[in-house]
């Protein structure tokens, strides 16, 4: 997505879900053709036809089954594609319910999906699409005053669909991390090691860095250099949506040393540089 294809630019608020039932859902028919990013957690999966998916400027084709799971960070549109109709389910989740939940299945799932390069996926067969529809219809009618029946049904859905972007996906290793990794990847997640780097990170651990690369690689699926660069642009859009910070600044504060340098790194992670990023929040508001 580039500067020039941002049309209306706008965040969708929170405007479904309450503090006993903290999950909203509708069906949306055909394309949602604006670029926009969220102020809660959205799943959405198709529930017929095929529609194109664009997610910080990557495109993709969906169909029947596909489901999807955006972070606040992703900007994302839908395309209609030529003699083909579509309809999708949104789920929204706000995010402290939403890192409840993750957290709740396996600790590090929240952090698996927030550090993702891309929004992760999963597919559902079209018996796993007709029993979550199912589940979604007792939600929406259970009468409106009975919060404790909605909201449990709310959380046995989220765990539901989380469940399938365990077991649909390799995007968690089946295998448990030894206990000396969950220590590696928690420092990767504290904003002082975050700024420090992989020195700062590894320093506890006495392994040589040949075989911790090994290991990195095998149980993340990307180098160390690679996972760190995407949780520093994943703090960097929350710095760019909530402080006034020059993007000299935030740079420094997520740990790159050279501005032109997290200037490409954000251009190729979102396709958008972080003004343009930081422009498409603020004239949201």
């Amino acid at each position: 997505m580039r500067k020039s294809e941002l049309k209306p630019e706008y965040i969708i608020p929170d405007y479904m879900t309450t503090e006993d039932v903290k999950m909203g859902t509708k069906v949306t028919l055909g394309a949602h053709s604006d670029p926009h990013i969220h102020e809660f957690y959205e799943i959405f999966y198709i529930l017929e036809g095929k529609i194109e998916h664009v997610a910080n400027g990557k495109s993709e084709i969906l169909e029947t089954g596909d489901i999807v799971f955006l972070r606040l960070h992703d900007i994302h549109l839908f395309k209609k594609l030529q003699d083909s109709s579509s309809s999708h389910r949104d789920i929204i989740v706000p995010a402290d319910q939403y890192e409840k939940c993750c957290n709740h299945i396996n600790n590090r799932l929240f952090n698996y999906i927030k550090s993702s390069a891309s929004p992760p996926r999963a597919k559902l067969s079209l018996k796993e699409l007709a029993n979550i529809e199912q589940k979604f219809s007792e939600f929406i009618n259970a009468p409106i005053n009975e919060t404790n029946t909605k909201g449990s049904i709310a959380n046995i859905l989220l765990v539901e669909l989380l469940g399938e972007l365990i077991y649909s996906q390799q995007l968690l290793p089946s295998t448990s991390y030894p206990a000396w990794f969950e220590g590696l990847l928690s420092r990767f997640s504290m904003v002082s090691y975050m700024k420090s780097g992989l020195n700062e990170i590894i320093e506890p651990f006495n392994y040589n860095l040949s075989y911790i690369c090994r290991v990195f690689k095998k149980y993340m699926g990307v180098t160390m250099s690679q996972y760190l660069c995407s949780v520093r642009l994943q703090y960097s859009t929350i710095l760019l949506k909530t402080t006034d910070k020059t993007i000299i600044e935030i740079a420094n504060d997520v740990g790159f040393l050279s501005v032109s340098f997290f200037n490409a790194q954000f251009k190729k992670q979102f396709n958008l540089t972080p003004k343009e990023y930081r422009k498409l929040a603020r004239n949201a508001k």
